[in-house]
């Protein structure tokens, strides 16, 4: 049986799901949105119709813009937000038609990684990695960096535990913030093609494409105009 929830909450945000930016006026309706789905928790929550425009409408509220949209982006959420994001996320993939959806994986990836479940989220990414080779350049897109609560990009420190011989190869680093669990590196971005094992790349934020989170040049971010993978 459809949900009737969705059309009546779609009405509110029709003109605004796919506007470039957003109005105070725009962001308080999508709002209402949200407010009203959560309202009918318990008839949407097996319609995948309903939790998808949720899910939507919900990051635009948040967000103020739409989900993926440009590179490196950072976005200013609580702990309680990202808590909220993974509960919608979650039940959208036990739908059927979004239970093998790679961009909620990768949202849930994301999720989980700002919840400081660490192992979790990067379990999660090696799964992504293994599944996303069909989606082409976004694979490699580093559509988001791990945040603070205040929006910023988190900093974070580390040395190297391996480099591969070529320094446009990826290596890995211990991440002393996060109890030295290893992300991926290039030498090359880092403008150090010549780093040894147990050297710091100096401070560094942490982005994440399909591939999984991967040390990112702070550099890169207070200069997003320039396409550097």
């Amino acid at each position: 049986m459809q949900n009737r929830d969705a059309p009546r909450a779609y009405a509110i945000v029709k003109n605004i799901l796919f506007k470039s930016s957003l109005t105070d006026d725009n962001i308080q309706a999508c709002g209402r949105a949200v407010d009203y789905l959560n309202e009918h928790w318990e008839k949407i929550n097996q319609d995948s119709r309903s939790l998808y425009l949720l899910l939507k409408v919900w990051w635009l509220s948040k967000a103020k813009e739409n989900l993926f949209t440009g590179e490196r982006k950072t976005v200013l959420f609580s702990q309680e937000d990202w808590k909220s994001c993974l509960q919608i996320v979650e039940t959208l993939m036990k739908t059927t038609e979004f239970y093998e959806n790679l961009s909620l994986t990768y949202l849930k990836g994301l999720a989980n990684f700002h919840l400081d479940r660490i192992q979790t989220s990067l379990e999660i990414f090696r799964d992504l990695e293994n599944e996303s080779s069909s989606i082409g350049r976004r694979r490699i897109l580093r559509s988001y960096l791990a945040s603070g609560s205040d929006g910023n990009p988190r900093k974070f420190t580390g040395e190297v535990a391996w480099r591969h011989e070529k320094p446009y190869e990826r290596g890995a680093l211990y991440v002393s913030e996060l109890q030295r669990n290893r992300i991926p590196f290039i030498p090359q971005q880092f403008g150090k093609p010549d780093i040894l094992v147990g050297e710091s790349p100096g401070e560094f934020h942490i982005a994440f494409n399909f591939l999984g989170p991967i040390a990112d040049p702070i550099t890169y971010y207070s200069q997003p105009l320039q396409k550097k993978k």
